[in-house]
């Protein structure tokens, strides 16, 4: 390389550090949920997001990094800035060394500086370290690095199966010595993640076999071109890489992200392609980053919204919402994840779910235009909207009372002692409520089998003269139940005035023209 072309590389090097580093106090919202992990792991939760059912960081290797960074600088924005720099510097220092072009580190921290995605960053920077040691003949610690990759971002994954194949079919006496460590320390791994979310959270695809199939066709094609693997066998490894993660982009209708660049930036450097078809690669690669970098991955981070839930907000306050880059770098509230992003899809975290308020009573909803999306009825008699910045906050305005477990059993079989088919297990009410509060039931059921016809429920508030002071008269389809376990939620408003200490609760059960029994579960103190 010439003289011009090294200073001309290391200029675009420079203006890629400065780049990033310009851009520390922005929020970039790939970044979010790692600060978010990282903050549990220092008040001593775990690597887990906050959501207020916590669930584990599902690739805890960058939170971790984090941690150590955050102890170090208390600011989180300068300590992602110097964790993902650095993770960018070497993943472009190892590139180089595997494609033996200068151009394509100088590059590829360009695409990182614009895209500034911490754990993709971190993934590539162990990943790419592990196949130039895989490239040395170092197996051993190409293993360890392959794993630490895999901890970081399941993407990952595939390239360690290609690196084994390529192993196998070149050096099979040493696969052992690859195979082993990666396999050993990512199995602990994976198996803790998968009892934690499931396998949903380890495979990029909604369609495992299609996932499969991919790999599949990828070792064929190495196995087959024996050429590009004697030839330049690392760079053809990071071009397959390349084309499943875009294979796995448009099956899943998702734009590619950073951990594509690598093996266009290797696709360039395959010494048979022309100059033309090189630099259509140079293009594509600016374009994908570019148009990566301006795509809410997560949603926008609107500064506005986030500093008016920092000053009106508190640590305790639970904010549900689709857009979880809301949390921003300041915020660190427990959220409802309504995006699915962090757990499986459930119809219950949305607020199509007529349920879902009296579920989890959120005290802020963060959504964009007008409500009309919301199922529930009272929504806008119990929040009311507080600020609008292209996002919408509506901060509820009347108490709910929270859902404190009642252990039970309390039979309903109408005129038939003997039979067991309906059995209430759990009453989760509030153990003291007070005037206008809005009283959440959770009614909890074991049958024996799921019923043919609708089901009618009253759920009562009862005082001690026996008068109905609250009541919820709820309808149950077929199809909402199901043989063995259900749970019904119910919402009682109290009055204004209460002159009673203590309130019953009272539940009847009605099919078609049956009655299956009324009976008195419980009894509650009232605050006056």
């Amino acid at each position: 390389m010439k003289l011009w072309q090294r200073v001309l590389a290391l200029i675009m090097v420079a203006a890629a550090v400065a780049l990033w580093v310009a851009q520390t106090n922005s929020v970039p919202d790939a970044n979010t949920l790692t600060l978010s992990a990282s903050r549990e792991m220092i008040i001593g939760h775990g690597a887990v997001f906050p959501t207020i059912d916590p669930q584990a960081a599902t690739y805890p290797l960058t939170p971790t990094l984090l941690t150590i960074v955050l102890s170090i600088i208390s600011k989180p924005d300068i300590a992602m800035a110097v964790l993902g720099l650095l993770a960018g510097l070497s993943a472009a220092y190892f590139l180089v060394r595997i494609t033996d072009n200068i151009w394509t580190g100088a590059v590829f921290l360009l695409a990182a500086s614009t895209v500034r995605s911490l754990p993709e960053c971190v993934m590539l920077a162990f990943a790419l370290a592990s196949v130039f040691y895989a490239k040395q003949g170092r197996w051993q610690i190409a293993g360890i690095l392959m794993s630490l990759a895999i901890t970081a971002h399941p993407a990952a994954i595939i390239l360690a199966l290609l690196v084994a194949v390529w192993a196998w079919q070149t050096v099979p006496q040493h696969i052992w010595q690859y195979v082993i460590p990666t396999a050993g320390i990512s199995a602990v791994f994976i198996y803790v993640m998968t009892i934690a979310n499931g396998w949903w959270a380890l495979i990029p695809l909604d369609t495992p076999t299609m996932f499969a199939l991919l790999i599949l066709a990828a070792a064929i094609y190495l196995l087959g071109d024996k050429s590009a693997l004697r030839d330049q066998p690392l760079n053809a490894i990071l071009l397959v890489w390349s084309v499943i993660l875009l294979a796995i982009s448009a099956l899943t209708m998702r734009l590619p992200t950073l951990i594509i660049v690598p093996g266009l930036l290797a696709f360039v450097s395959l010494r048979r392609l022309t100059h033309s078809i090189g630099m259509a690669v140079l293009v594509l690669d600016v374009a994908v980053v570019t148009l990566v970098a301006y795509t809410d991955l997560l949603g926008a981070s609107p500064a506005p919204t986030i500093a008016w839930l920092a000053d009106n907000t508190t640590p305790q306050t639970t904010i549900a919402t689709g857009n979880l880059g809301i949390q921003g770098y300041t915020l660190n509230r427990p959220l409802i994840d309504l995006s699915s992003t962090l757990e499986p899809i459930s119809s219950h975290r949305s607020l199509s779910d007529p349920t879902f308020f009296i579920r989890y009573a959120p005290d802020v909803v963060v959504i964009t235009g007008e409500p009309q999306q919301v199922a529930w009825g009272n929504f806008p008699t119990t929040y009311a909207k507080v600020f609008g910045d292209g996002y919408d906050v509506y901060q509820r305005v009347v108490n709910f009372t929270p859902l404190d477990p009642h252990p039970v059993e309390v039979v309903f079989n109408g005129t038939i002692p003997q039979r067991r088919d309906l059995v209430l297990t759990d009453a989760g009410i509030a153990d003291e409520v007070k005037p206008s509060d809005l009283v959440r039931v959770r009614l909890t059921w074991t049958l024996a089998y799921k019923p043919s016809f609708e089901m009618q429920m009253r759920v009562m508030l009862v005082d001690a003269q026996g008068n109905v002071v609250a009541n919820a008269f709820d309808k149950f389809a077929p199809e909402y139940w199901q043989s063995g376990e259900t749970t019904t939620y119910h919402l009682l408003p109290l009055p204004g005035e209460l002159a009673t200490d203590t309130l019953t609760l009272r539940v009847g059960i009605g099919i078609r023209e049956g009655n299956l029994g009324e009976h008195d579960i419980l009894t509650i103190k009232t605050i006056h």
